[in-house]
């Protein structure tokens, strides 16, 4: 009995040790993941909106050279009010004919002691700016799949400044700091 407990909790802290995501390439399953926002309105509510399309790639490598490389299609911006939409899109906010696209690249990755991201650094392209932004990053979970893949799941959320982006129209009415949230799932190439 001695050795079966030995054994579980040899297993069990060997589990707890390893990175959640195997080491490789990674593409976003659009499927299963989503990219969201917040913003107070009024300083008596928040505004809940998402971006509807949206793609990236991943390279995971625990405790090592990880990168991301994502881009939001900034027209599909939905707050599920179409009025307030066309205005977001406006020259007002987002400018989404002069600005189509939301990039981010990564530039460093802070790793929990099982090698999992805890927070991402990199550069985010929004609004004709170009700034270092970090997310935290939370383990959501893993699994291997009979189909043969690999798939983990991350929860990454940031807060920014808009005014620190160019947008700083209807102030007062808008709030200045926006919450993003991204959930991934992403499945090992």
């Amino acid at each position: 009995m001695k050795t079966l407990i030995i054994l579980i909790m040899s297993f069990l802290a060997s589990v707890a040790s390893a990175a959640i995501a195997p080491d490789g390439n990674y593409a976003v399953d659009k499927d299963h993941a989503n990219v969201g926002f917040s913003v107070s309105h009024l300083g008596i509510s928040n505004v809940i909106g998402r971006f509807n399309i949206f793609d990236g790639d991943l390279v995971f490598a625990a405790n090592g050279e990880s990168s991301v490389n994502f881009t939001i299609d900034a027209a599909s911006v939905d707050t599920n009010q179409d009025r307030r939409d066309k205005h977001i899109r406006s020259d007002d906010f987002f400018a989404v004919d002069s600005f189509p696209t939301i990039n981010f690249v990564s530039k460093s990755f802070e790793y929990s002691e099982a090698g999992d991201p805890k927070s991402i650094t990199g550069e985010l392209d929004f609004h004709g700016v170009k700034k270092s932004v970090t997310f935290q990053v939370e383990v959501v979970g893993s699994g291997e799949f009979p189909q043969g893949t690999a798939r983990a799941g991350y929860k990454a959320t940031t807060v920014l400044k808009r005014s620190e982006f160019g947008i700083d129209t209807f102030a007062g009415v808008v709030g200045e700091e926006i919450t993003v949230t991204v959930n991934l799932e992403i499945i090992k190439q």
